[in-house]
């Protein structure tokens, strides 16, 4: 029907023939019944003529759906906007900047976090990261459930306490709060329990975590965060190939072949490489904030830690702390 490109191009221009300052003059219908008149061989008849005016004008349904102004701008393809996502890396701009990333509330480690949050406070950062996992959502996991173990609500009432904590510490501080594969997992149940809720912002998880009301900024989708020549994730974002390593960092070298520091594995680790022109890469794995023997992986080989990093133009001074036995490594 109206996909022929000269059939849509004569409804445009008949559109443009009978509008006034980008307004048309005539009915649709109308419209259908001059296409039909004038080109009965293109227009089979005024229905098939009002159907392609309303394809020209946007209105014949979800595919089909443009402004009007995209159809008048003919370019020879009838074709709908395209569905885009947004992963572009969020910029942070910030000095000194403190990164803590895997606490699992409420599984985690109470002395870890303390040695790590004490260290903040000395550090001074003008920005912290909370980097991923830092909710652990464990009654809305697709894995088995324990319904003796604590409740959503819980963990909501855990992390709340936590950020206005750490805000009330930090007034001025920027807090970026980064979602990681735990977090995810509460978008995932609202879109396979009850999807009619995804997009609401009520039910939105900066919204469920107040977020907006504690002054911090929530990055989601798998997004990454630039921080001069530094990438930070997660380090979920990456296919899980790439992350089967000894070395966790090495991992991330291998998917990334940029500067980069992540959590995730909950292990510190460091890979270093130089490139034929002497270019240093380095990548960083974190150590995490939970408990180090969960029920679901009580032989691991985890370890505590932090990290922060200090600016200099888009040069970077990084450390990669341990927390061993309560004390900063």
């Amino acid at each position: 029907m109206g996909r022929n490109p000269e059939r849509l191009k004569i409804a445009v221009d008949l559109i443009k023939e009978k509008s006034i300052d980008g307004k048309s003059t005539v009915s649709k219908t109308k419209l259908g019944e001059i296409l039909h008149q004038r080109h009965p061989e293109l227009f089979k008849s005024d229905n098939y003529g009002r159907n392609v005016i309303r394809m020209a004008t946007g209105s014949l349904g979800k595919y089909h759906r443009a402004t009007v102004k995209t159809r008048i701008e003919w370019d020879g393809f009838d074709l709908p906007e395209p569905e885009k996502n947004d992963y572009s890396k969020v910029i942070v701009n910030q000095k000194r900047v403190v990164i803590l990333s895997d606490i699992h509330f409420p599984y985690y480690d109470k002395v870890a976090l303390t040695v790590a949050t004490k260290y903040t406070k000395n550090y001074k950062p003008d920005c912290i990261i909370l980097n991923g996992d830092i909710i652990d959502c464990y009654q809305l996991s697709n894995f088995d459930r324990d319904p003796r173990n604590r409740s959503f609500k819980y963990e909501l009432d855990m992390l709340r306490g936590f950020i206005i904590q750490l805000r009330d510490l930090f007034p001025n501080t920027r807090i970026i709060f980064k979602q990681g594969n735990h977090c995810e997992r509460y978008e995932r149940a609202i879109l396979n329990r009850i999807p009619e809720l995804i997009d609401l912002e009520l039910f939105s998880f900066a919204n469920v975590i107040s977020a907006k009301e504690l002054g911090v900024e929530v990055i989601k989708d798998k997004r990454l965060m630039k921080l001069g020549n530094l990438t930070i994730g997660h380090g979920h974002e990456f296919a899980k190939g790439f992350l089967q390593s000894v070395n966790p960092a090495r991992g991330f070298f291998m998917r990334a072949k940029s500067n980069f520091i992540g959590g995730h594995h909950h292990r510190t680790s460091e890979h270093v490489e130089q490139d034929i022109n002497g270019k240093i890469v380095a990548c960083w794995s974190m150590g995490c904030l939970s408990e180090l023997n969960p029920h679901y992986m009580p032989i691991n080989n985890w370890n505590h830690g932090m990290a922060t990093v200090e600016m200099d133009g888009e040069d970077f001074e990084l450390h990669n702390i341990k927390i061993i036995n309560g004390k900063i490594r």
